[in-house]
C-alpha cells in the first residue's frame, strides 16, 4: 500500500518538476523511501479518493425573471451531462491517429513499469545502475506525453471514455444527489433536441474552448450561443466544464440567459471552472471532483417555483430545407437564432413558434467551413410559402449575399 502511494507522490512530483528543472529520479525516489515511516496512508487515500481542491468553480444564483408555470414532480427530469465528441470515429485518419496514441500510450506504460522497479533498489548508486540499464530517460518521456497532447482525435475520443468511467465511479461510492445521463455530443442538433425537452432539469457541458471564449463542437466549429435561445423552462442550471471559463461566461452570458428566459423557477443557476493559471488548463482527469462538488449544490438550490406564473404553450412551428449536402456542417438561423444544423438527411426543422416574427429572416452559413455557396445549394420553404424571389440572396441593401431567405 505504502509503496503505490509512494508511486503516486513521485509521479505527481515529476509532473511538476519537469520542463522546469533538471529532475534526479534515483534522488527523488529515495528522498520518498526515507519518509515511508512518516506516511500515514489515511490522508493519502484521502487525497486520491475525495475531490481535489485544484479543481475550482464559480457558482452564480440567478434570480429568473419570467415565471411561466409550475413544477410538482421535479425529482422526475432528468440531468444530462454532454460530453462533445468527434463524429469520425471510423475514418481511416482517425483510425491512424488512434494506432499511434496506443503506441505512444504502451512506451508510456512500459516507462512506469520500469520506474516502479527502482522503488525495489536499496542504494542510491544501485537506483542508478538499474536506471541505466533499464533505460530510463525522464525527458523524453515528457515529449511522448506532449506528442500524446497533440492527438486531437483520439484524446477527446478517450476523453468521453473518461468521463463515463468517472461518472460511474462517484455513483458507485453513493455521494451522488442526482442521477445523471451522459450524452456523447456528435452534432449541433443533438444538444439542441436535449435542451429543449421540457423534462430536461441540470446540465452540465464538457467542450473543449478557444482563448476568446467560444466553445467548440464535434467538427471544430464553434457553437453558437443563440443555440442556447431555445432552452427550455425546465432547465434549472447550466454548467461549463472546459479550459477559459471565465471568457466563456463574458461571450456566452448564460447568467443573463437563465435570468430573462422564460422558466418554471424562481431561481436557477450557472457554473464555470475557474483557472488562475497562465496556461488555463482543466483536466479531464478532474471531472470526478467536479461533479461531486456542482453535484452538492445543485442539490442545495430550492426546486419550488414563484406562487404566480402562466403555463408556457408548447408551440412548434417548422421550416423545410431541401439540400444536395450529406453533411452537417450547415448552420440554419431564424432571426439570429440557431435552429438546426442543416443536411440532405432531414428536410423539416422545428422550432418555438415565439421566435417568429413579422418579417422573418432565415439565414444559412457554413459553421466555419468556407465552402461558397450557389443559388442551388439551399431551397428553404415556409408555412407553405417560398421565400421572396426579389429579396432572395440579398441583403437589406439588396446585395448579394447568399444563404438568406426572406418570409414577409
Amino acid at each position: 500500500m505504502k509503496k503505490m502511494l509512494m508511486m503516486f507522490i513521485f509521479f505527481l512530483t515529476w509532473s511538476h518538476a519537469l520542463g522546469s528543472t533538471e529532475f534526479d529520479t534515483c534522488k527523488e525516489i529515495f528522498k520518498l523511501k526515507k519518509q515511508q515511516s512518516m506516511i500515514n496512508p489515511i490522508p493519502l487515500l484521502k487525497m486520491l479518493l475525495l475531490p481535489r481542491s485544484n479543481t475550482k468553480y464559480k457558482h452564480q444564483l440567478v434570480h429568473a425573471k419570467t415565471i411561466v408555470g409550475r413544477v410538482k414532480s421535479y425529482p422526475n427530469f432528468k440531468n444530462y451531462i454532454f460530453s462533445i465528441m468527434p463524429s469520425d470515429t471510423t475514418s481511416k485518419e482517425f483510425e491512424e491517429e488512434l494506432a499511434e496514441h496506443l503506441r505512444l500510450e504502451a512506451e508510456i506504460k512500459k516507462s512506469n513499469k520500469n520506474i516502479s522497479k527502482l522503488f525495489e533498489t536499496k542504494t542510491y548508486s544501485e537506483c542508478e545502475n538499474e536506471r541505466k540499464k533499464l533505460d530510463i530517460d525522464m525527458i523524453k518521456d515528457d515529449e511522448i506525453i506532449y506528442r500524446l497532447s497533440l492527438l486531437k482525435k483520439t484524446n477527446n475520443y478517450f476523453g468521453h471514455k473518461s468521463i463515463e468511467q468517472q461518472v460511474k465511479r462517484v455513483e458507485a461510492s453513493g455521494r451522488l444527489n442526482a442521477k445523471w445521463v451522459v450524452v456523447k455530443v456528435t452534432k449541433l442538433n443533438e444538444l439542441l433536441e436535449i435542451i429543449k425537452k421540457r423534462n430536461t432539469g441540470h446540465i452540465i457541458i464538457v467542450a473543449h474552448a478557444t482563448k476568446s471564449g467560444s466553445l467548440m463542437d464535434s467538427s471544430g466549429n464553434v457553437i453558437p450561443s443563440t443555440l442556447f435561445d431555445q432552452l427550455s423552462p425546465s432547465v434549472k442550471s447550466i454548467n461549463i466544464f472546459s479550459c477559459y471559463g471565465k471568457k466563456i461566461d463574458k461571450k456566452y452570458g448564460f447568467a443573463n440567459l437563465l435570468k430573462f428566459s422564460r422558466s418554471y423557477f424562481s431561481k436557477r443557476s450557472t457554473s464555470i471552472i475557474e483557472d488562475s493559471s497562465e496556461m488555463d488548463r482543466t483536466p479531464i482527469e478532474n471531472f470526478w471532483s467536479y461533479l461531486y462538488k456542482i453535484d452538492r449544490r445543485l442539490s442545495q438550490l430550492p426546486i419550488t417555483t414563484a406562487k404566480r406564473g402562466k403555463e408556457v404553450k408548447n408551440d412548434v412551428c417548422s421550416v423545410n430545407v431541401s439540400t444536395k449536402y450529406p453533411g452537417d456542417n450547415y448552420i440554419l438561423k431564424l432571426n439570429k437564432v440557431f435552429i438546426a444544423s442543416v443536411s440532405s438527411q432531414k428536410r423539416e426543422y422545428t422550432f418555438p413558434c415565439h421566435l417568429k416574427q413579422e418579417r422573418n429572416l432565415f439565414k444559412i452559413s457554413s459553421g466555419g467551413y468556407h465552402t461558397q455557396l450557389t443559388e442551388d445549394d439551399f431551397n428553404l420553404s415556409f408555412e407553405g410559402y417560398a421565400p421572396d424571389e426579389e429579396k432572395k440572396y440579398r441583403d437589406d441593401n439588396g446585395k448579394f449575399d447568399m444563404g438568406k431567405f426572406y418570409f414577409d
